[in-house]
């Protein structure tokens, strides 16, 4: 047998690899270590040494968005601060902080109970790209320049939720090029327009628009932007103007709007009373070449010279889908429920619709015929395929509840849209599709028919138990 031998190379073989090792750990060692994203606090009473608890928060929310790096949770105790504040790019900002919550204990928070206030500035708050404002009042901001509103001035991408924004000047949100998510906040008291989108995307949830004014648009301003809002409320807002107001609730320029499940009340379009002075869309204004389309909306109790609900601009169209619209009231001792925009080119649909209770008449404008109306009830029948007139039977229109009682003759009388849900989110159709926002759930147990099982069915049924059986 020949004896084994041993390779030369192999010392020199493994040297080299050992060196390679050193040599890759070394340079892992000096790369920089991935930060984590850190929980940052603000507290009026915190000695603002590093923000990292209660005692140690940073007295302002100006402070601690120069402190944060984006990822970084802020969190925020009751308290009022100092508006004016510029957020840190993707920095999530929450407020509703009691001041005693440890690090496991976010859900304790209450924005409601706990009112964490951001006060005064121009604007109060600008966001940045990837953040999210979330639990503050938002109030007394002012603003003098173009597109940059008083209260949130949004110019990247951003959240913003359950916020109460009010009481700003130049508009309470503004938002210009970028995309937009708000839901669930309250945008109230705003001179200049409540929200005013300007080449934007937005999509708003579950918000209440309320008591804004502005010289047109006081609800809401939108221009080359598209919007997509669902559950909200656009009530009691105003355009003032001389000679010329628009847009009570929305006012709209060559963009794209879809609204389902939403309250648009009381809204209106004024231009005072001068003998020239005029008005239009005390709910809806489009100046010209906009798409809106509206499901399960209820439009009640807007006013403007013409147009108290919704006026139509050139080349303009209108879906309006299993809509209520009731209660809209003229201005003055003339006006129309919809106007069509004079010899110009507008498109309408109006379908699976209860019309009824107005003040006005439909149309206004010389292109009425383009309003076509399908499968829909109106107090004096519209001539189109299925439509019927009469009384709808809401359950209480004095109250505001236009639910359909048993007998309508909304009910089962519409044709297919594709909804799958009403304004209340019931199921949609139940037997045949209903017109108007609500559809009739045929409750076993709503025995006075007003769509709802409620004590008054139990009154019924504790009266007149037992007696199918009495004298047998």
């Amino acid at each position: 047998m020949e004896p084994k031998t041993i390779d030369a190379n192999l010392p020199v073989f493994y040297t080299l690899a050992i060196m390679n090792a050193l040599r890759t750990i070394l340079l892992i060692a000096l790369l920089p270590l991935p930060t984590w994203p850190a929980t940052l606090h603000v507290s009026p009473d915190g000695d603002g040494n590093d923000g990292l608890s209660w005692e140690t928060a940073f007295p302002t929310v100006h402070a601690a968005m120069l402190a944060a790096s984006s990822g970084d949770h802020v969190w925020v105790q009751s308290a009022t601060y100092n508006g004016g504040i510029q957020m840190a790019t993707g920095v999530f900002l929450f407020g509703g902080f009691s001041g005693v919550e440890s690090l496991d204990e976010f859900d304790l928070r209450d924005w409601k109970a706990n009112p964490t206030i951001l006060d005064g500035g121009g604007p109060v708050v600008e966001t940045a790209e990837g953040t999210l404002l979330d639990g503050f009042v938002v109030e007394n901001g002012d603003s003098t320049i173009l597109f940059v509103g008083g209260g949130v001035h949004v110019p990247a991408n951003g959240r913003i939720h359950n916020c109460t924004i009010q009481k700003n000047e130049y508009g309470g949100v503004t938002c210009d090029d970028a995309h937009i998510e708000m839901r669930w906040c309250e945008v109230s008291k705003n001179v200049g327009g409540g929200i005013v989108l300007n080449d934007a995307k937005a999509m708003i949830e579950g918000c209440r628009i309320v008591g804004n004014s502005a010289l047109s648009g006081g609800g809401l301003d939108i221009c080359d932007s598209t919007l997509e809002m669902r559950n909200c409320q656009i009530t009691d807002n105003s355009a003032f103007h001389i000679p010329r107001a628009v847009g009570g609730g929305i006012n709209t320029d060559d963009s794209v709007l879809y609204l389902d499940g939403c309250l648009i009340l009381n809204n209106i379009a004024q231009a005072g009373s001068q003998f020239l002075a005029t008005s239009y869309g005390g709910g809806i204004y489009s100046l010209a070449e906009d798409r809106i389309t509206l499901t399960n909306c209820v439009l009640e109790g807007n006013r403007s010279l013409h147009g108290s609900v919704v006026s139509l601009g050139p080349d303009s169209q209108l879906e309006l889908i299993n809509c209520t619209v009731t209660g809209n009231k003229k201005e003055r001792q003339t006006g129309s429920l919809f106007n069509a925009g004079g010899g110009i080119t507008t498109k309408w649909l109006i379908v699976n619709s209860a019309i009824y209770g107005n003040e006005i008449p439909y149309g206004g404008g010389n292109n009425t015929e383009r309003i076509q109306v399908i499968y829909s009830l109106t107090d004096t029948k519209w001539n189109g395929e299925g439509n019927i007139s009469g009384d709808p039977k809401f359950v209480d229109p004095e109250n505001g509840d236009y639910h359909l009682q048993r007998g309508s003759p909304c009910i089962d009388s519409g044709t297919d849209t594709g909804l799958t849900t009403d304004l209340d989110g019931n199921p949609r159709p139940i037997g045949d599709y209903d017109m108007g926002a609500f559809e009739f759930p045929y409750l076993r147990s709503d025995i006075d028919g007003n769509g709802r099982v409620d004590e008054n069915d139990l009154f019924v049924f504790q009266r007149d138990w037992r007696k199918g059986t009495e004298g047998r």
